[in-house]
């Protein structure tokens, strides 16, 4: 009679039980059934007959002595899940037949606990009756009156409190039942837990008080309850912020309204000086802002940068909130700690309308910050076309540089703005304002390969062999990236074809080193000098033979290359091309008669070549040695 369900490990026993069959339970148990045979997960027959509300099973298998703690494998009770489902009859059974009334799950919850979740009032009742433990808490310390409160239970929150439950037990988050009642907003259980001595400023562990949560979720008839009843107005939580500073943040008005009617610090600020019209100016809620300044906020009053309502108001760009605070008298210049003004903030965002009212009020036009950057030259950096053209037309100073020397200009140029670089060239931008470095806008094009506005510059009278402080040209500096077009150009327009960096390198020599085949090309057609080498010697050609690129090697020697131009440190072409291993460089200068016998260190190119274990390199120089 204790046969078992193999797929699922279950008894007879077990199916009857839970499946309500009395008459099968009876007569498997008069056949010695094993009456406390689990299932895999340990639910016993009284267990899942409980579950299911069965009880005349429930009362049938106590009668024949089953275990009656018997715990499924998450350790719950049979007296636990009749709790949790609202079994009141057999609760009573169990609990009249010495059931562990505070036999708690793996996570801590009680029978009480489950009842209290649920909202079972007449089970609670019994349990408490019975002596059940009214304060046992799960494993995050939450009780049976905090879990009652947060659900809204508000008979049943009397009854406990009536049984001497602790009113302040709070979870290990220091959240109390009064707390969680605010945050949820359950009014009549907060009476309730007020009446009873709550402690009414009872915070959690972020300092946040029920005052505090009942502004942040606008739980407005909680607010008033505790306003009545002396809760601290200006408990604040771990950041500094007030209840009216949340209420504004929130944009609750009626909550704003209530806590100036009953005296809030309206200057009260958070730990980083944020006043509560600040935030509702960064909010942009114009309603909040406007009771704020009727009731006397101080409108200038700043963040801990230096940050005014009004700056935070341009940052945002809430126009209106920016017109009510210019009504008001906020100071329009009132500049962050590092300097950057209210219209410098909004020309940084792209507010169009903001930066016109600012400058309509008589902002400053060219205020800059610390480092020199103005309003003009954060519009151009972020590309703001019709921002910038708003400063232009109210006359800001077009040429105001960073304290690095950075023009408006330089920077459009450097990002790319192809519409702005026109508008500002349009009004007479200096084409030729360079940094402290001497890097001139053309200069920055050219690097950046924009071919359009190179083409710009220079049809504006852009200096074309202005040289950056290390010596570096317009041209140079295209020749290195490899921007052909922009090479033709500078040609085109008379650029020094010649001119080296401090370093003497060419710009024929730089497209060598980079292996840029067409812009050596386009050099030599314009009768670069093809042998004019660095301070260290190395000639184009050599350099060329060094980074391996074999087509330039060759257009070189066609066009006249001294091919035994040495480094002054004494090695050639050829010794370099042996040295690194390139067979067809060493083919090519040899078979136009490079000198095999110039030594570097008393070493030959075959030298060289026997000491790299290149043996088809020494055959063949051996072979043209020979021949020669």
């Amino acid at each position: 009679m204790n046969n078992v369900r193999n797929v699922d490990k279950v008894s007879a026993l077990y199916i009857a039980c839970g499946e309500g069959r009395t008459d099968v339970v009876k007569m498997l148990i008069n056949n010695k059934a094993d009456i406390n045979k689990c299932n895999n997960e340990e639910v016993s027959p009284l267990y899942i007959a409980c579950h299911n509300g069965h009880t005349e099973i429930v009362q049938m298998l106590i009668n024949s002595k089953v275990d009656i703690n018997k715990c499924r494998d998450i350790e719950a009770s049979p007296l636990y899940v009749a709790c949790q489902k609202g079994h009141t009859e057999i609760v009573h059974i169990l609990i009249n037949n010495k059931a562990d009334i505070n036999k708690c799950r793996k996570m801590g919850a009680s029978p009480l606990y489950v009842a209290s979740g649920k909202g079972r009032t007449d089970i609670i009742q019994m349990l408490i009756k019975n002596k059940a433990d009214i304060n046992k808490c799960d494993d995050k310390g939450v009780s049976p009156l905090h879990i009652t409160c947060g659900n809204g239970y508000t008979e049943i929150v009397q009854m406990l409190v009536n049984n001497n439950a602790d009113i302040n037990k709070c979870d290990d988050k220091e959240v109390s039942p009064l707390y969680i009642a605010c945050e949820k907003g359950h009014t009549e259980v907060v009476q309730v837990l007020i009446n009873n001595k709550a402690d009414i400023n009872k915070c959690d562990d972020k300092e946040v008080s029920p005052l505090y949560i009942a502004c942040e979720k606008r739980r407005t008839e909680v607010v008033q309850l505790l306003l009545n009843n002396k809760a601290d107005i200006e408990k604040c939580s771990e950041t500094g912020a007030s209840p009216l500073l949340i209420a504004c943040l929130k944009r609750h008005t009626d909550l704003v309204e209530m806590l100036i009617d009953n005296k809030a610090d309206i200057n009260k600020c958070t730990n980083i000086e944020a006043s509560p019209l600040y935030i509702a100016c960064q909010t942009g809620h114009i309603e909040v802002v406007q009771l704020l300044i009727k009731n006397k906020a101080a409108i200038d009053k700043c963040s801990k940068k230096g940050a005014s309502p009004l700056y935070i108001a341009c940052q945002t760009g809430h126009a209106n909130v920016l017109q009510m605070l210019i009504t008001n008298k906020a100071d329009i210049n009132k500049c962050r700690d590092n300097g950057g003004s209210p219209l410098y903030i909004a020309c940084q965002e792209g507010h169009t309308e903001v930066v016109q009212m600012l400058i309509n009020n008589k902002a400053d036009i060219n205020k800059c910050m610390e480092s020199g950057s103005s309003p003009l030259y954060i519009a151009c950096q972020e590309g703001h076309t019709e921002v910038v053209q708003i400063l232009i037309n109210n006359k800001a100073d077009i040429n105001k540089c960073r304290n690095m020397g950075a023009s408006p200009l330089y920077i459009a140029i450097w990002k790319g703005r192809t519409d702005i670089i026109q508008m500002l060239i349009n009004n007479k931008a200096d084409v030729n304002k360079c940094t402290a470095e001497e890097v001139s806008p053309l200069y920055i094009a050219c690097q950046k390969g924009y071919t359009e506005v190179v083409r710009m510059l220079i049809n504006n009278k852009a200096d074309i062999k202005k040289c950056r402080n290390m010596g570096a040209s317009p041209l140079y500096i295209a020749c290195w990236k490899g921007h052909t077009d922009i090479v033709q150009i500078l040609l085109n327009n008379k650029a020094d074809i010649n001119k080296c960096r401090d370093i003497e390198a060419s710009p024929l020599y730089v497209s060598c080193w980079k292996g840029h085949n067409e812009v050596v090309q386009m050099l030599l057609n314009n009768k670069a000098d093809i042998n004019e080498c660095r301070v260290t010697g190395s000639s184009p050609l050599y350099i060329a033979c060094q980074k391996g690129h074999v087509e330039l090697v060759q257009m070189l020697i066609n066009n006249k290359a001294d091919i035994n131009k040495c480094r002054k440190t004494g090695e050639s072409p050829i010794f370099i091309a042996c040295y690194k291993g390139y067979r067809e460089i060493a083919e090519l200068l040899l078979k136009h008669e490079a000198d095999c016998n110039i030594k570097w260190r008393g070493l030959t190119p075959l030298d060289i070549a026997k000491r790299e274990k290149s043996y088809q390199y020494c055959t063949f120089i051996s072979k043209i040695k020979t021949d020669i």
